[in-house]
């Protein structure tokens, strides 16, 4: 069962909003779905992958452009693909962003052997990972 817990985006005086996902379980239909409430552009994401135990593996966190019925995670196209190693967190900074049309929907999985670029991972990570986007 697909469990993702998140913030209300906060806003700040620059206009810059933070939005948190805390994916927990994550499945095939796990996508969280328009984490920042329509339209945006994105300008920096951090990752966290929080699995620390003995057999730890790497996630890849997957961002679509899309918060439609249709998005299935494995089959549909992300727009960014980011993948973190065990017990290590990632930050990507966008300059001057990465506009989403749509919305931003986002899936981390774990990373499987002979899937380098992330986009067919779609098994649940072993631990939480957390993602947070900063956008306008």
């Amino acid at each position: 069962m697909a469990t993702a817990k998140y913030a209300m985006p906060i806003t700040n005086l620059f206009g810059l909003v933070l939005a948190t996902v805390r994916e927990v379980g994550v499945t095939v239909s796990g996508v969280t779905k328009d984490v920042r409430g329509g339209p945006c552009t994105l300008k920096r994401v951090l990752v966290c992958n929080n699995d620390t135990g003995a057999t730890a593996t790497r996630v890849s966190c997957k961002i679509y452009d899309d918060i439609s019925s249709s998005l299935v995670a494995g089959t549909s196209l992300p727009v960014l693909v980011i993948p973190v190693e065990a017990d290590e967190s990632t930050i990507v900074t966008i300059d001057p962003g990465l506009t989403f049309e749509n919305g931003i929907s986002v899936l981390c999985a774990k990373s499987v052997a002979g899937a380098s670029d992330g986009t067919t991972c779609t098994a649940a990570p072993d631990s939480d990972v957390t993602v947070q986007f900063l956008t306008t």
